[in-house]
């Protein structure tokens, strides 16, 4: 079983922030890049973070540590193959967000991804999580599908469920770093204020949106 580990933080129980998404999407990645922005930071109101050990590709789990904007975090990575996925909601419930990434410049895994994404949007036991769409890829200019053509495909427009929980769709890069610092201080901030009613806006960030 790949892993990332931490130092434990020590102190109050930390936040889970639990990732999914099918295998290739970019998850390890996402999570790795956060952690080392973490690890190399000094800003206190940012956060802060050791990060010890090896990694692998999506086998069963991955987890690291980090502290984000004032709070401990435990970042827990699913294995992302056709067979671990249905376990994905025995963890899920626990946690305080869910961040799931999709692999925006792979249309062969497009709806593949549409429909395990619909899967943990939709599970009644997962309705007042905070939930973001991380469309991953973005810096493949030739073959990314962009934001508007996400929400319309998957039908984000006008869902029950967005009068449940807080969410957001974001694209970005794990690989560049574009956008993963800015979609985890969401996550961290939704786990916080599970009772706020969504909204939504338009984001200044081109190519983005906000439905939170």
């Amino acid at each position: 079983m790949g892993a990332v580990f931490s130092k434990c933080l020590p102190g109050s129980k930390p936040l889970r922030l639990m990732i999914v998404g099918i295998s290739g999407a970019g998850k390890t990645s996402t999570m790795m890049r956060v952690l080392q922005i973490m690890a190399s930071t000094k800003n206190e109101k940012r956060g802060s973070g050791i990060l010890v050990g090896t990694h692998s590709s999506s086998i069963g789990m991955n987890q690291g540590e980090c502290k984000m904007f004032g709070k401990k975090c435990l970042l827990i990575e699913l294995g992302g193959q056709e067979h671990f996925r249905d376990s994905w909601f025995n963890h899920l419930t626990g946690a305080d967000a869910i961040l799931f990434v999709m692999d925006g410049a792979n249309m062969n895994t497009y709806e593949e991804s549409r429909e395990e994404f619909l899967r943990v949007a939709e599970d009644p036991a997962l309705l007042s999580k905070p939930l973001l769409l991380f469309v991953n890829k973005s810096d493949v200019d030739d073959t990314f599908a962009g934001f508007e053509t996400i929400v319309h495909d998957f039908g984000l427009e006008n869902v029950p469920w967005l009068t449940t929980r807080q969410f957001r769709v974001m694209e970005g890069s794990a690989l560049e770093g574009e956008g993963v610092f800015t979609l985890f201080r969401w996550l961290v901030g939704a786990s916080q204020n599970k009772a706020k009613r969504p909204a939504v806006q338009q984001s200044i960030r081109s190519g983005s949106a906000l439905l939170q």
